[in-house]
């Protein structure tokens, strides 16, 4: 029983729906969760001891880390030597830039050419 009372208190902590319904109707959010009538009061009082003791001993397992008295602190991590650090990696100058290749002038494309004719020859009929 113990286990709907706190699940309850949790939802009705986290979820602001919840928390709105609850405070517009405490009684009926009571009835739906299905506590008992002492753990109704004990929710409706408002009173933190009685709902601590609605809870039972799951609350007083729950605090017993809380109320325990701390002991001494824990010893610190063992320390490491530095991390060695590695000297810079060598870089190599950079390539001296050649000048960039003078580009000829352009010529004209060739025309084509025409073969030169001999010179014609009178033709051999005689008139």
């Amino acid at each position: 029983m113990a286990d709907k009372l706190s699940a309850f208190l949790v939802d009705v902590a986290e979820d602001p729906n919840r928390l709105a319904q609850f405070s517009a109707n405490a009684q009926r959010e009571l009835d739906r969760a299905g506590l008992t009538d002492a753990q109704k009061t004990a929710v409706l009082t408002r009173d933190s001891r009685k709902v601590r003791a609605a809870l039972g001993t799951w609350a007083l397992a729950a605090n017993d880390d809380v109320l325990e008295v701390p002991g001494p602190p824990p010893p610190p991590p063992p320390t490491s030597p530095p991390p060695r650090r590695q000297p810079p990696a060598k870089r190599k100058p950079p390539k001296k830039k050649r000048p960039p290749k003078r580009k000829r002038p352009r010529r004209p494309p060739k025309r084509p050419t025409r073969r030169k004719r001999a010179p014609s020859r009178p033709s051999r009929k005689k008139r």
